[in-house]
């Protein structure tokens, strides 16, 4: 299920919006020297807006990548990277994970190392197939089926209706009576 028909669903939609607005409300606790960089992880939006939005990315992908951008190794504020940007390098004895992410802009392409990396994952599978070793699995997946009997149901409906039959005359007969 893509991310534009799940917004388009509105039992998806009401679901996501809940899920992501419950836990972008909460506060964090025992964060330390963190909890200034939890409340408040982008200078462009605020908290509660940012980990909304990667709460959803991480319903809809089943991933959420937040790349931590640091001055002298202290992280100073994060950043959401789309799904559709990053691309997950494992290196062939599995010793590390990079990311290597296309920021379509100025910037270019980046590889970032996996301590500058935030990757919030739903599900992974831990099958090597496909290099899908550390990648989420969105739950949405699960409702694919009954999606398909939904949108089924819903054009059936909407045939039935368009094509119902409207009497379009009406007959009159005067002066007499019919059996």
């Amino acid at each position: 299920i893509n991310a534009g028909k799940a917004r388009k669903n509105v039992d998806i939609f009401s679901m996501i919006n809940l899920i992501s607005s419950d836990i972008a409300s909460c506060d964090f606790q025992g964060a330390g020297m963190y909890e200034q960089l939890l409340k408040q992880p982008s200078n462009l939006i605020n908290g509660y807006s940012f980990w909304q939005s990667s709460v959803i990315q991480l319903l809809l992908t089943g991933n959420s990548y937040l790349l931590i951008h640091s001055q002298n190794g202290v992280a100073q504020w994060l950043e959401q990277v789309p799904t559709s940007c990053v691309t997950i390098m494992i290196a062939d004895d599995n010793s590390s994970v990079s990311y290597e992410i296309d920021f379509c802009d100025e910037r270019g392409t980046v590889l970032a190392d996996n301590s500058e990396m935030i990757h919030v994952k739903l599900m992974p599978t831990g099958e090597v197939t496909n290099d899908d070793l550390f990648v989420g699995t969105s739950p949405l997946q699960s409702l694919t089926d009954s999606i398909a009997v939904t949108d089924n149901a819903n054009r059936l409906t909407l045939s039935t209706i368009a094509n119902a039959i409207n009497p379009s005359a009406v007959i009159s007969v005067p002066d007499a009576q019919l059996d």
